[in-house]
């Protein structure tokens, strides 16, 4: 009998119906499904998450499945699998059993090949064939399969390079002296942490960071789970109205003039210079996004939407601590699902 774990399977798939936050707790591929209807729904998820940004749950993914082909899997439709599963917070046990039965799949398929090949080998060929058969076995067990050879990795960033130019060196300056001097600016395809306590100006930076990104050409998106696009727009006005700005040095940190445009606002107005800012901000190419409430996955679909209609670059998430969290399981545990969703997309 062929190795399979269907049960596993289903509750793989059960588990990310009940919550797709938990696809980023496992390492699991389509190819590793033994049932072809498990695998191809696993790839219809995998294609709403991460290509059309859509949510995951048993309507969109019955949708999606239809529009593949076929309405009725025969272990049950879509919504018996989340039935069938009684926790995701197990998913990655289920993956590893589903896995370590793809993993005997290839260990028994590969030694009939070799042990066929010994059959019919000349008998000085033997020693050269079992060597061959270690090597195919542990290639079959999935022992090599993440060690890439330096020289490999080497090629692949030198062609990059060539083809992308100094644009392919993955990191942004931002505009404010002090921060590039220290970090050499944003790396792309990372997540970026801000963290301080109230009121130390970690919403001023990543404004100024957004401001300073778009003034060099970066299409930029920042999503604000608290402050509104018009508080946000208002407060970019400000900073490039002529009087708030005029005192403090370009490139400097960006809460050594707020003070200045707090006063600024209650004292002026004359409204050219705001006109004139707006003009500045309303060519730069940066989009906002304030709706409160947001889970993860939502501020990934954003995000991703964004990256496909404007060519975004980077994104801004502002108050992280306001992501709404299912309370499912300890707050600590969602934390981390959260952190490794956001770092997923940006490697993506």
């Amino acid at each position: 009998m062929t190795p399979s774990h269907l049960e596993a399977e289903i509750a793989v798939l059960g588990a990310l119906l009940l919550d797709p936050l938990c696809l980023h707790g496992f390492e699991l591929e389509a190819r590793e499904f033994f049932d072809p209807q498990c695998r191809r729904a696993y790839e219809a998820i995998g294609k709403l998450i991460f290509e059309d940004g859509a949510p995951v749950d048993v309507l969109t993914v019955a949708t999606e499945c239809r529009r593949r082909g076929w309405d009725r899997p025969h272990e049950g439709d879509v919504s018996d699998w989340a039935a069938r599963t009684p926790t995701s917070v197990n998913v990655a046990y289920y993956a590893n059993l589903v896995r370590r039965a793809a993993t005997k799949r290839r260990v028994e398929a590969e030694l009939v090949r070799q042990l066929e090949r010994v059959r019919t080998s000349a008998v000085e060929e033997i020693a050269g064939a079992v060597e061959t058969m270690q090597e195919s076995l542990l290639a079959a067990c999935d022992v090599r399969a993440r060690f890439t050879p330096a020289a490999e990795a080497a090629t692949a960033a030198l062609d990059r390079l060539a083809q992308e130019g100094p644009g392919a060196c993955p990191r942004l300056p931002t505009g404010i002296d002090e921060l590039d001097r220290r970090i050499g600016g944003l790396p792309l395809g990372h997540l970026t942490m801000i963290g301080g306590r109230t009121r130390h100006g970690k919403t001023a930076m990543a404004r100024c960071l957004l401001d300073n990104l778009g003034a060099a050409g970066v299409p930029g998106l920042y999503c604000s789970l608290e402050d509104s696009t018009v508080d946000l727009a208002q407060w970019l006005l400000l900073r490039h109205a002529g009087r708030a700005y005029a005192a403090t040095r370009p490139g400097s940190l960006p809460w050594d003039a707020m003070d200045r445009i707090l006063a600024w606002r209650q004292t002026t107005g004359d409204l050219v210079e705001l006109a004139r800012a707006r003009e500045i901000i309303a060519a730069r190419p940066y989009w906002f996004c304030e709706e409160p409430g947001l889970t993860v996955q939502q501020i990934c679909q954003r995000v991703r939407q964004a990256v496909a209609r404007h060519g975004v670059r980077v994104a801004f998430v502002d108050y992280l601590h306001l992501i709404e969290l299912d309370g499912a399981t300890e707050m600590r545990h969602e934390l981390a699902a959260v952190v490794r969703a956001l770092v997923r997309l940006a490697k993506s």
